[in-house]
């Protein structure tokens, strides 16, 4: 015959019970949070259709840098059709091209001082218009 006896639990003995289980719940939750956070926070990144790029030139002391976004045609008559003759267009694809000058210089005829610029053009059937905005 098995005699069965019951085991006294003592308050302390309890209450690490009781802590062991706060301390999985705990975890879990970490893990879930963690788990979430890659699911879901950062997103698988798609390419972009037109991609940032960026080229620099040493032109005597100065130099220059571009920052732009590559357009891409994909099979669209650009300049007439998608760009006007004769407007305003902002020359890069996703967001305004970025031109920096790290001394005075000149642009055509006219003078600059070193900085950022926005480069903007007016696209003509004979000639075009670059203008460098510091706004």
């Amino acid at each position: 015959m098995v005699t069965l006896t019951r085991k006294k639990v003592t308050r302390r003995e309890n209450l690490n019970s009781i802590q062991y289980v706060i301390m999985k719940r705990n975890i879990l939750a970490g893990v879930l949070v963690f788990c979430v956070h890659l699911g879901f926070g950062q997103g698988a990144q798609i390419p972009r259709p037109s991609p940032k790029a960026s080229v620099g030139q040493n032109i005597g002391v100065t130099n220059v840098q571009i920052n732009y976004c590559r357009p891409s045609v994909r099979a669209r008559e650009i300049f007439g059709k998608l760009i006007k003759d004769d407007k305003v267009w902002r020359a890069g694809a996703n967001e305004a091209t970025i031109i920096t000058f790290d001394y005075d210089l000149t642009f055509g005829s006219k003078p600059v001082a070193a900085g950022k610029y926005g480069l903007f053009m007016i696209p003509g059937k004979d000639k075009w218009v670059v203008i460098l905005n510091s706004e």
